[in-house]
């Protein structure tokens, strides 16, 4: 579900070409350095401390910003 918010907004992608991938990043399950690096802009862009994880803050700003499935928060299943 992260990857999937990620690259529907374009984070993931965006960091797969930075980190030297031209045609992006594709969703598949790892939370590797490309997957780290969009999480890190998304928090950049909503001024929340960046850290690369995704911490309930994160999973918050997730959720109310850019989750277009409004799907729960893992933790609240």
């Amino acid at each position: 579900m992260l990857q999937q918010i990620l690259s529907d907004n374009r984070f993931l992608h965006a960091a797969g070409v930075r980190l030297g991938n031209p045609s992006g990043a594709a969703v598949d399950g790892i939370f590797g350095a490309v997957t780290e690096s969009a999480v890190r802009d998304l928090q950049r862009r909503y001024n929340i401390p960046v850290t690369g994880q995704v911490n309930p803050v994160t999973w918050e700003v997730l959720d109310m910003q850019e989750n277009p499935y409004r799907l729960p928060l893992p933790w609240k299943f």
